[in-house]
């Protein structure tokens, strides 16, 4: 999988430790299964993903769907570092992430 841009990787390796959406403290070297902008996704069927992460040109890198207890919502249009389930979604030929992990990146 294509990670999204280097300058939201660069800016995770400037930044000290995080806290994440569950509340677990991270350090920049966290492994992320995709970095980027989260933005929403209008779906044309019920059961599609809600939200997908871009690059900083707006190019799709994944479609997200969030674990319960998880808001996406408060992360849209954020520089964000993802870490979750990954796979693939037929209809979309694209990648999607199960959001576990969110960490704002900015």
């Amino acid at each position: 999988m294509r990670r999204a841009s280097s300058s939201a990787s660069s800016t995770a390796s400037q930044l000290g430790p995080v806290t994440t959406a569950g509340g677990v403290t991270s350090t920049p070297e966290t492994k992320y299964d995709a970095t980027g902008w989260l933005v929403p996704v209008h779906a044309a069927v019920a059961g599609q993903p809600t939200h997908a992460i871009t690059d900083d040109s707006g190019q799709i890198v994944a479609y997200v769907t969030a674990l319960p207890g998880l808001n996406l919502d408060r992360y849209v249009n954020q520089a964000i570092g993802i870490q979750g389930l990954r796979g693939f979604l037929p209809q979309f030929q694209a990648a999607h992430i199960e959001a576990q992990n969110i960490v704002k990146l900015r």
